[in-house]
């Protein structure tokens, strides 16, 4: 009898890891029930891009949380991912100084950069800020890192099966805003010297390419290749798009700190001088030359009473308006 019982155990033990394995089938099974799919990046002759790797984000509905890859270099790669309709969105990965909002649907891409300050931004060495002078309201951002984003067609990924690869046609969503200014007088009297441009989208619209409407200034570090030129080469998200027959005001400004401290800005109306300024769709650059001499009335230091008014926090000021053919000089 007590053999009768023993049998009978070890019969149930064998039964039970029997139903145990039955029982992890159905995961083996769907682990194999995904379905392959890959991505091509398709640069369309663009050598401007720089980056060790490539984000794709793969979105099913607004429901769910989408599906992320990275992909080292800039080809595309392959993944694998539950049977269903997804839609790819794709970027390159090293873009440390952007975020995306309204990233829950492939459409809704907006990219964006982090607040920052003026002085914090041109990199001056100063212990008091810099003013804000003629857009105090709008807000300050960070340089955005150059940004191509890509949007993609729904993909049926089937159980079992390999999807063919879908092409991601990449596109520029930032552009390159180059400034010159010669012929500046006095320049050898100064010892730092900065820059900022307002009306600036606060960021762009990644599926379709469109800057937004919200109103930004950007800071920027300034540098002289010549004793009286300046040069400044940054990107941003581009201009705002005109709304109701309006656009904000582009003011460059341009800040200088003198030999003996005295620290001066200028203010300069570029708003129709940018809008009409040359540019170059294969550099994805507008560049913009001004001429010093009348624009930029820079002071020697000690020279008493220079007819400028003290404005904010010790700074002296004076505001330009622009009349110039944008196109640089040949």
């Amino acid at each position: 009898m007590e053999r009768a019982s023993i049998c009978f155990l070890f019969a149930a033990v064998a039964t039970f890891f029997l139903a145990i394995g039955c029982e992890y089938k159905p995961l083996e099974y769907e682990f194999d029930y995904a379905g392959t799919g890959s991505v091509v990046f398709d640069w369309q002759g663009d050598t401007t891009c720089i980056t060790t790797f490539m984000s794709a984000c793969l979105h099913d509905g607004p429901e769910q949380e989408p599906r992320r890859y990275d992909f080292p270099g800039m080809e595309g790669g392959t993944f694998r991912i539950r049977p269903g309709w997804w839609t790819p969105v794709a970027w390159n990965g090293d873009i440390p100084s952007i975020y995306f909002k309204g990233n829950d649907l492939p459409e809704t891409y907006v990219a964006h950069t982090r607040s920052t300050s003026i002085k914090d931004a041109s990199k001056l060495k100063l212990d008091s800020e810099v003013p804000q002078v003629k857009s105090p309201s709008e807000n300050v951002i960070i340089e955005p890192d150059p940004l191509w984003f890509a949007l993609g067609e729904p993909m049926e990924m089937k159980p079992n099966e390999a999807t063919p690869a879908q092409v991601l046609a990449m596109e520029p969503r930032t552009i390159t805003i180059h400034i010159v200014v010669h012929d500046i007088a006095n320049m050898g009297w100064t010892s730092q010297f900065a820059g900022s441009l307002s009306g600036l989208a606060d960021g762009v619209a990644c599926a379709s390419g469109i800057p937004t409407t919200q109103p930004a200034t950007e800071a920027f570090y300034l540098y002289s290749p010549l004793d009286s030129t300046l040069v400044a080469s940054f990107e941003a998200f581009g201009l705002c798009p005109e709304v109701d027959g309006y656009y904000p005001e582009n003011w460059l400004t341009l800040y200088f700190i003198l030999g003996d401290g005295t620290k001066f800005y200028c203010t300069i109306d570029v708003t129709e001088a940018l809008r009409s300024a040359p540019w170059d769709d294969r550099t994805r650059t507008l560049g913009l030359v001004i001429d010093g001499t009348e624009t930029v009335p820079l002071p020697a230091p000690m020279q008493g009473s220079s007819g400028f008014v003290p404005s904010i926090d010790d700074w002296y000021g004076v505001e330009i308006s622009l009349t110039m053919d944008p196109n640089p000089k040949k």
